[in-house]
């Protein structure tokens, strides 16, 4: 037991490091880089036609130049979180390149490549001007390093209201398409609709590949159909049937009653001091039979009406509808096989199986 445990114990640690070193090659195989340190913001807002700088006001500026460098020392501490809140809030004042550049940089020491890629693709998009040659150039090589960890899924559905997600995060709603960056390896789609089937997929995707999914769902409608055992009135007549027969037989059940208490109503009256059965009258004595009579009716009634309407609730029961694919019915004829009975193999052993179905 205890060797056991040392070997599970050495098996989830090398899943653990094979994991870890998975995630940070990337990160490990990257050039040395460093930081831009200037946002070389004007003292004045004439002449500054610079591209990324249009409609960024002299003082807006400067504000943001002091939160990047203020961005600048996390970095330097290595305080990567804090560094990028900084660089976040300065974007938010100017959409200056060399911005996000150093937050690329931050979001590496992360492990986060498809927010590098954006990022870097943000500190490029003006050229080698905002950020200088030698930072514009990384830009290009970690762009095609960090593309190594990543992967595009585009997934189409024409369809109204259906829901599609990636990963357990909802997409759109049809009709739509997008085209997704993720990373590589697996990942699960999936498209669903209120009464229609649902459709998931699980794909594996390596470095740079570009997938497409297009789901068309089919509604329960066009491949299914609802039978019933037996015509919907058969049962709820069986039902009607044996309520009927109950109810006739409390109609006996309360002559008898009638009969037995005026049976007993006749008898005190004519032998209140008791007198020989001879002396009974024979109106009496076939009142008392009409009343033993109307009881045993009453009790067959009961017993056959109350089977009849347990049988009928039964059969209620068992002819709900049910879903069939109309190709089971096509291969069986149009009706739905109560007992399917087929041969199975196994290795050595082989045998038959059956599957009733009610």
């Amino acid at each position: 037991m205890r060797n056991r445990t040392h070997c599970l114990t050495a098996a989830l640690a090398w899943l653990v490091v094979m994991v870890a070193a998975q995630t940070q090659a990337w990160a490990q195989s990257k050039p040395d880089a460093e930081p831009t340190t200037d946002l070389n913001p004007r003292q004045t807002a004439e002449g500054d036609n610079r591209p990324w700088a249009e409609g960024v006001s002299v003082d807006d500026q400067a504000q943001a130049e002091v939160i990047f460098k203020e961005g600048n020392q996390h970095m330097r501490d290595s305080l990567f979180v804090q560094a990028i809140g900084k660089y976040r809030e300065a974007l938010t004042i100017w959409d200056h390149p060399s911005i996000h550049y150093n937050l690329s940089l931050a979001l590496m020491n992360l492990d986060r490549p498809i927010l590098v890629y954006g990022h870097l693709g943000n500190a490029i998009s003006h050229g080698p001007e905002p950020i200088e040659q030698d930072k514009y150039d990384q830009a290009l090589a970690y762009r095609e390093l960090v593309l190594e960890e990543l992967a595009w899924i585009e997934v189409v559905c024409e369809q109204e209201d259906v829901r599609v997600a990636l990963d357990g995060r909802q997409l759109f709603v049809g009709p739509g398409r997008e085209k997704v960056l993720v990373r590589k390896g697996e990942h699960q789609v999936s498209a669903s609709r209120e009464g229609y089937f649902a459709q998931n997929r699980q794909i594996t995707l390596a470095a740079r590949e570009e997938a497409v999914e297009v789901f068309n769902l089919v509604s329960v409608d066009e491949v299914t159909v609802s039978r019933r055992r037996w015509a919907p009135w058969i049962p709820w007549t069986l039902v009607a049937t044996g309520s009927a027969i109950v109810a006739s037989g409390a109609i006996f059940h309360n002559q008898s009653r009638t009969g037995f208490g005026s049976y007993d109503d006749g008898f005190d009256s004519a032998c209140s001091e008791g007198c020989p059965v001879t002396d009974i009258s024979t109106n009496l004595n076939d009142e008392l039979s009409g009343a033993e009579n109307n009881q045993t009716i009453a009790y067959i009634a009961y017993g056959v009406g109350g089977v009849a309407l347990a049988s009928g609730m039964v059969m209620v029961f068992l002819n709900q509808p049910r879903l069939y694919r109309k190709e089971q019915l096509q291969d069986d004829g149009g009706q739905p096989r109560p007992l399917v009975v087929a041969p199975w193999a196994s290795g050595r052993d082989a045998g038959v199986q059956a599957t009733l179905r009610f």
